[in-house]
């Protein structure tokens, strides 16, 4: 694998790692999960440009920031 093919599998093992810790938590609605992926994927892109490259510390960061989104109204 080159580097940039290493520096993908971070980002989006981190990205998974937060998500299914995030989606299991409690139930969410599809559109809610497809809106907080967005966020934390350019979240985590903006961690990894700005020079965070470990992946535990990327999901870590991740599940946080997942956690401070505002929950979605009611319906």
């Amino acid at each position: 694998m080159n580097a940039l093919t290493n520096e993908r599998s971070s980002v989006s093992a981190a990205i998974r790692r937060a998500m299914e810790a995030f989606e299991l938590v409690r139930d969410r609605s599809p559109a809610e999960v497809t809106r907080a992926r967005g966020a934390l994927t350019r979240h985590i892109e903006q961690l990894f440009a700005s020079g965070q490259t470990d992946e535990e510390r990327l999901a870590v960061a991740g599940l946080v920031y997942l956690r401070s989104l505002p929950a979605a109204e009611p319906v």
